[in-house]
This record gives C-alpha cells, structure tokens and sequence, in this order.
C-alpha cells in the first residue's frame, strides 16, 4: 500500500509546483495569517475541538458521497434520494461552518468573546450534520451488508473491477500503476468474498472491501485524466495570455512614450520591464512547473502593468480588458480548486483544518465570481479563488509530509 499512496501522489501532483515551492507558500500563509501569540487556554481548546470537528463532518461527506455512489449502483436513485439530501444538506452546513472559520483565520484581529462564540457554533453545526449522515449512512450499512443479496452484490462489484480495470489501457492515462494495485487488491477482496458465498462467515465487508479499492482506482483514474485535460487548456490559456500581454505592452509603451506624468511614465516603465522579464522566461517556467505555474506568474505582472495603466485607461476600456482576462481567470481557478479537491480527498484524515477551510473558501470566492455582474469584482473573486486554491494544495502538501 506504500506503493500506492506514493504512486497516488504522483497522479495528483500533476502540473502542480515543486516541493520547495510548497515550503514557501506555507511561509507566506503563515504570514498572511499571523495571530496574536497569546491565546486564552479555552479559547484554544474550544478552537481544537470546532478543527476537529470539521475535519471529521468533511471526511464524514467524502465517505458518505463515495457510499451514496455505491448505494445507487445497488438501490436506485429513486431509493437513495433521502440520503442524497441528507449530504446535499450536510456540504451546505458544512460551507457555513468553514466560512466561520475562515473569518477567524483572516488577517482581522477577533475578540476571545468571537472566538470562543465562532468556534462554538462551528462544533454545533458539525455535530448537527454528522448526526444526520451517521444515521442516514448507517441505515444503507445495514441495507447493504444483507447477506442474501452478496451474490448479486459481488457480481456488481467485479463488474466495476473490470470496467475500471479497461480504463488502464486508455492512451491518456499517464500513470497505472497505483489504480493497477488498487485493483488488485479489490480483486483478491472479490476471490476471497466468492470463497466465502454460501458459508456461515459474514462476506458482505468483504465486498465492501473489494468495491471501495475498486473506487478508489477509479478516482485515481478520473484525477489522472482531469488533470491531462486542464494541462492541454493550460497550454491553450497559457498561449492566449502570452498574446493578451503583448498586446497590452504596445498600449503601454505609447502610454510611457507620451504620458506627460514624469511618476506615471516611471510606473508604466517598470511594469514594462516586469512582463518583458516574465514573458522571456514563460517556456522554461511552463516546462519546469507546468503552464498553470507560468500563468500565474503572468498574470501577477500583468495585475501590475493594468494598475499602472489604470490612471491612462477609460472606465470602459477596464471593464474591457477584465472582460476579456476573466475566463481565463476563471479556468484558472477552476484549476486550482480541483487539483487542490482531488489531493484532499486522496489523503483524507491525514489532512488538517487549514487546507480544508481554503478550499471551501476558494469554492466560495468562485461561486461569487459567476454570480457577480461587474467582470471587474468578478475578476478579483475568481484570483482570489485561485490564491486560496493555491495556498489550500500547499497546506495540505505540508500536512501529508509531517505524517
């Protein structure tokens, strides 16, 4: 199994920066969200216990979401509808119990009062929602390790077995070995569940064995495949912004050669100087951490050339260019989020608090940015989704290398 964590890792960190670039990003996280040294002892203790308790809610609806897959393959849709809702019900807790928590990791100082008031209500919401997927998710435990249904149950199995066994011989999968061993470990579950059929031990956790192995490769596989799709719209993006930039450096090269502001021919000058240097360096920053990496360090010069800009342009000609950035920002984001969801869910329980709370807040900056009308806020929501993305896949990187 050691094999297969390392292997799984190897999958999802595809297009995502090094090591060391992870070390750094938890350096500024931790100074973005410095917090005062001395904290009341109950206030932490009640912060450790609403963390705890969050952890668990989120690793409770992964695992519920994995059984109600399993649920519907056996029962139906129609028969699983109460505890689809139950989870439905359950993310949406679960969304305001993060976002408290980002309030409280937030550059904003709060009192000990708020603290202890926020957390507090973080635990009442995470034992309100676990109480209800518990139960619902007991029920199909129960519903499900029938012993009179393991025939028709194993057959099901082996068929996802052997589906998702097919999808290792599909040319855009780059990596088979990890879902390969999962695989044949859900395999030897099934041979051992067929041996048990018909005799007094119970074979219906042995199924479930088979079939959650048989899961997981099949995640690994979607992961794999999601990640070879973003990287081709990467270098799509990639390409698009490169252009975008140049264009934009004509505008302001005249802006600097005919400004009659001696500071604001200066600013343009430097913000020039920055995409120039950015721009050269594009291909080998696309081939050393993949072209998600090199868009952001674009776009962070590109950030700068538009607000030294920003004085010289028209309030039409902004909502133009954020207009024409904010798909791509978009995408960006949507990036982010799924590499960062996708390594979560691979190394749940072994990751904390933190990275789960920027996640859902990064889910939360996106959700923002399509319902927001002026493509200007919509195009800082969207970067902002993108950096608590970014900064959730670091924490949760730096969780998995302390275990």
């Amino acid at each position: 199994m050691e094999l297969v964590g390392a292997l799984t890792v190897a999958v999802a960190t595809l297009g995502i920066l090094a090591a060391a670039a992870t070390i750094i990003s938890i350096i500024v996280i931790a100074r973005r969200n410095r917090r005062p040294a001395a904290i009341d002892v109950i206030v932490r203790e009640v912060e450790l216990r609403a963390g705890s308790a969050l952890v668990r809610l989120d690793d409770l609806i992964h695992d519920s979401e994995d059984e109600l897959g399993f649920a519907i393959a056996q029962f139906g849709v129609a028969d699983t509808a109460e505890f689809a809702d139950a989870i439905r019900s359950a993310k949406q807790i679960a969304r305001e119990a993060f976002a408290l928590r980002q309030r409280l990791d937030d550059s904003i100082p709060d009192s000990e009062r708020q603290r202890r008031e926020w957390n507090r209500r973080i635990i009442t919401l995470c034992e309100s929602a676990t109480e209800v997927l518990t139960e619902q998710k007991h029920d199909f435990d129960a519903r499900r390790g029938r012993e009179q249904d393991a025939p028709q149950d194993l057959q099901r199995v082996r068929a996802l077995i052997e589906a998702t066994r097919g999808r290792l011989q599909a040319p855009d999968v780059s990596a088979q070995a990890a879902p390969a061993a999962l695989l044949a470990d859900a395999t030897a579950a099934a041979n051992r569940a067929e041996e048990l059929l018909g005799g007094r031990a119970p074979v219906g956790p042995v199924i479930r064995e088979a079939e959650q192995s048989a899961a997981r490769a099949a995640r690994i596989l979607d992961a794999a495949a999601r990640a070879e799709r973003d990287a081709a719209q990467a270098t799509l993006d990639l390409n698009a912004l490169i252009d975008e930039l140049r264009a934009s450096l004509v505008e302001a090269r005249e802006v600097r050669d005919t400004h009659p502001e001696p500071d604001q021919r200066d600013a343009v000058n430097e913000a020039i100087a920055e995409v120039e240097a950015e721009l050269a360096a594009a291909d080998s920053a696309a081939a050393s951490h993949g072209p998600r990496a090199a868009i952001d360090r674009l776009q962070r010069v590109g950030d700068r050339l538009n607000t030294a800009l920003a004085g010289a342009r028209s309030a039409e000609r902004r909502l133009e260019q954020a207009r024409a950035a904010l798909t791509g920002a978009m995408r960006q984001a949507e990036s982010h989020i799924a590499a960062a969801a996708d390594y979560i869910a691979a190394h749940r329980g072994r990751v904390r608090t933190d990275a789960r709370t920027r996640l859902a807040e990064a889910e939360r900056q996106l959700a923002l940015a399509r319902d927001e009308a002026d493509p200007v806020a919509a195009l800082d929501a969207a970067r902002r989704a993108s950096t608590r993305a970014m900064d959730a896949d670091a924490l949760a990187r730096y969780d998995t290398m302390q275990h």
